[in-house]
């Protein structure tokens, strides 16, 4: 299975299939996308974190699998390495709040955004940048609001003090 994915990444890298906003992610199929990282630590945070939003009942895409770059001495051998760490997660089809036309889903998306902050509190997670209109996306045919980019999330451990107010300002 990983052999595969690697391979449809690779296709993907080769055919520049980049979707989404700044470094993108590449589609894979319709319902798959990796998201590249440069750093193993960046992947991994981005990967464990959207795995306990996602079990925790978080309306994130859900995540496959975690991707580590191709050894040195393979990259010599293809013109398409994969250089980088890939998250692999399930393709979301869906418009930022900024581009909803419609107000009716623009306050749905506001109100589910708020929702799911809330619930992300909950956990001890602190969402830092879930207020951008750039992650997240609202899908029209489930009314449905996806939290993504999970980099700059912070999980606030038992042991430390924990403040739901800080820092954010989500409530309008």
């Amino acid at each position: 299975m990983m052999k595969e994915i690697k391979k449809q990444i690779q296709k993907a890298i080769k055919d520049n299939n980049k979707i989404g906003f700044g470094r993108g992610v590449y589609e894979l199929s319709d319902q798959i996308v990796a998201k590249p990282f440069s750093s193993k630590w960046r992947a991994l945070h981005e990967y464990e974190i959207g795995m306990f939003a996602y079990n925790n009942g978080i309306q994130v895409p859900r995540m496959h699998q975690l991707i580590r770059p191709d050894r040195w001495l393979k990259r010599l051998n293809s013109d398409y390495h994969l250089k980088e760490w890939y998250v692999v997660m399930q393709k979301i089809e869906g418009a930022t709040i900024r581009e909803l036309t419609n107000e009716f889903e623009a306050q749905e998306a506001r109100r589910q955004l708020n929702q799911e902050i809330d619930r992300l509190l909950d956990l001890r997670i602190y969402p830092y940048d879930s207020l951008f209109s750039n992650n997240s996306l609202f899908n029209r045919k489930e009314n449905r609001l996806y939290l993504l980019d999970f980099c700059e999330w912070k999980r606030i451990p038992e042991c430390e003090s924990f403040d739901r107010n800080v820092n954010l300002c989500h409530k309008s």
